[in-house]
């Protein structure tokens, strides 16, 4: 698309900037192999490991099924989708009211079908001058390619706008929303060891022989019940801490990545105004997506300021402003 200069193009190249550069970056350093690589050194499973994670992923990976919001929700239980998958009408799940990520997710998809439909409509007046756009032919063609892009679930062929909107809008979730929720949590999850250690030390095995250790002991002797079940949680915690806790310069390496991989994203979905203005297609679209983004932003924000002002934890990663227009961190 970019070859042959087409309109849709407006829509992804903000979607795409520097993200193989991102890439390459990381298979020289977080994906490295070899000796001492960082895969190996700080986390539990080593380099070759996560990579076979991201393997048998990959085999099992459908672009909808996996990727857009309402199917990838539902196959975890959280959402009902209709039965025509590129109906946007969707069941929210009652039974986690926090489950924020569903939340505000469903509100930025929405906002971002809306948009690409709104594209779309720009770009094409009819499916039939969809169907017969030669350069989306070859698109198709080549993203499902065994041979090239291999993307299994994508479209083999676009037939009509319904089915191009559906996935410029997977692809801009992809980029974005999907991106910003699983990779800005990182420093919050990860910079403190003892919450969520990346590389432990010792297996959960290792701490389930060291606790039936204990209790044999207790078994031992005469003691109150609950000072040996006080003493034997005391020694289980500092035995986590010194076995299972990572050395404290890993942990500080750890610190100084998710510290980077977290830095606030230069260009966020709500601020692309100036680069519509000066692209052929989608500033009357955008305009409008801003409007819903802004609406959606005021209530992200009205809700966790209820939340503070009731001591509880907030969630701000799928606020518009802090949602990248790019995977490029």
């Amino acid at each position: 698309l970019k070859q042959s200069n087409h309109p849709l193009f407006d829509f992804l190249k903000p979607l795409t900037r520097d993200t193989l550069f991102l890439n390459w970056a990381a298979r020289l350093t977080l994906a490295e192999f070899g000796e001492n690589s960082f895969g190996d050194r700080v986390t539990s499973v080593g380099t070759g490991q996560f990579m076979q994670l991201n393997r048998d992923e990959w085999l099992d990976y459908d672009f909808f099924n996996s990727s857009a919001l309402p199917q990838e929700l539902a196959s975890r239980g959280f959402v009902a989708v209709a039965n025509n998958t590129h109906d946007d009408t969707t069941t929210t799940n009652d039974e986690f009211p926090g489950y924020l990520y569903q939340q505000d997710g469903m509100k930025i998809w929405n906002a971002m079908g809306q948009f690409a439909t709104d594209f779309v409509n720009e770009v094409y007046d009819t499916d039939q001058d969809v169907a017969n756009d030669m350069d989306l032919d070859e698109w198709a063609k080549e993203t499902t390619d065994p041979n090239k892009a291999d993307i299994k679930g994508f479209p083999t062929s676009f037939t009509n706008k319904p089915i191009l909107a559906y996935t410029l809008q997977t692809l801009m979730w992809i980029s974005t929303g999907l991106h910003a929720a699983v990779n800005y949590p990182q420093y919050d999850y990860l910079a403190y060891a003892p919450n969520k250690p990346l590389g432990a030390r010792a297996s959960m095995e290792q701490f389930q022989a060291f606790s039936s250790s204990l209790s044999e002991h207790s078994n031992t002797n005469n003691n109150n019940e609950n000072e040996n079940n006080n003493e034997n949680d005391k020694k289980k915690k500092e035995w986590i801490f010194r076995e299972v806790n990572p050395y404290f310069n890993v942990a500080r390496e750890v610190i100084y990545i998710v510290r980077i991989l977290t830095i606030p994203p230069e260009t966020a979905i709500d601020n692309l105004l100036d680069y519509f203005r000066e692209v052929r297609h989608g500033e009357k679209s955008y305009r409008s997506f801003l409007v819903t983004l802004d609406r959606i932003g005021d209530e992200i924000e009205s809700r966790n300021q209820a939340s503070r002002r009731a001591g509880n934890a907030v969630y701000s990663y799928l606020h518009p402003s802090n949602i990248p227009s790019c995977i490029n961190i």
